[in-house]
């Protein structure tokens, strides 16, 4: 009887573990559901006078197609959004503007997708690719800056990347089958190494669960460095990814006080590795979401509503001399 309470005991752990990582993936991914009345994630690319906007579909690689009549750039620019599902319409009308030629992708949740932000295969970039002309750049922000980032890490053709809040590894996706971990991307078929949520300290999953059934604001800025701490030097290893490898540009935008992962510091270490071939810009004051509010529904993404407005003007400015 006593062994059978105690595999009671560890039964009843598992599951209580299960449902808290399932709130947080959950979590993590809700900000787009919260209090973003125009965040429609089929939504199109505001209309944008002297720009023709087209629906864009080549296997995997699903989006938007922003050409202005008037090019006045050389290349093309393929933006991302990031967990929210979206394909950046916003932004990218906000680049095609300037009279670059865009694709605004989305890199799951559509037709003939990955339905979440898991296992979604790098390779999707092959059915884009062929569109291109040169320079091509690559813009993300978020869950959609780690996926420019490894991409720069396999497509060489890729000279350009403009990384707004990032990260420095690749992390377990977001969605799917609760009961086992699994990467956001993979290459060829195969997972990549990736940092697993079910490092987290139990403590800080406990106070999140606890916060999100009171409809508190939620920050998971605690969940990310947890895991960061508590993995290994080689899961941390094996899991970052390897900028020096390639000949990529990149531009990197966070905020300070980012409240869902510490992308300062991201930006700090990408720069150390790389130098001059990395051009980073911080706002002290800012928080994960240019443009957003500090508080978007119940998550906290960090930074004064003011901060984020002013770093998302300025940022935009300088992404524009920026690229080609």
């Amino acid at each position: 009887m006593k062994a059978i309470r105690i595999l009671l005991r560890i039964l009843l752990a598992f599951i209580i573990l299960l449902a808290l990582l399932a709130a947080l993936i959950f979590g993590i991914r809700a900000w787009n559901q919260s209090g973003m009345e125009d965040m429609s994630l089929a939504v199109r690319p505001p209309d944008v006078e002297g720009v023709t906007i087209t629906d864009f579909s080549d296997g995997y690689a699903k989006g938007f197609h922003l050409m202005p009549k008037e090019r006045k750039h050389p290349g093309t620019v393929v933006i991302f959004g990031g967990s929210e599902g979206s394909a950046n319409p916003y932004d990218a009308a906000e680049i095609a503007k300037t009279g670059r030629e865009v694709y605004a992708l989305y890199f799951f949740g559509q037709e003939g997708q990955r339905e979440n932000l898991v296992r979604v295969p790098l390779e999707l970039f092959d059915d884009v690719l062929p569109h291109l002309s040169k320079p091509i750049s690559v813009i993300g922000g978020s869950k959609g800056a780690e996926l420019a980032l490894m991409l720069s890490t396999y497509y060489p053709e890729i000279e350009y990347v403009a990384a707004i809040a990032p990260t420095e590894h690749h992390w377990q996706g977001l969605g799917g089958d609760y009961s086992k971990s699994s990467p956001s991307f993979t290459w060829k078929g195969e997972d990549l190494p990736y940092l697993d949520f079910r490092k987290t300290e139990g403590p800080i999953l406990m106070n999140q669960m606890f916060r999100m059934l009171l409809a508190l604001p939620v920050t998971f800025r605690d969940t990310y460095d947890s895991v960061l701490a508590r993995s290994s030097a080689e899961e941390l290893e094996r899991a970052r990814i390897k900028f020096e490898n390639t000949e990529t540009k990149y531009f990197l935008v966070a905020g300070e006080q980012d409240k869902m992962w510490n992308a300062a510091e991201a930006s700090r270490k990408i720069k150390q590795r790389i130098g001059d071939r990395a051009e980073t810009h911080i706002y002290p004051d800012a928080g994960h979401a240019p443009g957003a509010p500090e508080t978007v529904g119940t998550l906290r993404l960090g930074g004064t509503e003011e901060a984020n407005k002013a770093m998302d003007e300025d940022y935009m400015k300088k992404l524009d001399a920026w690229l080609p």
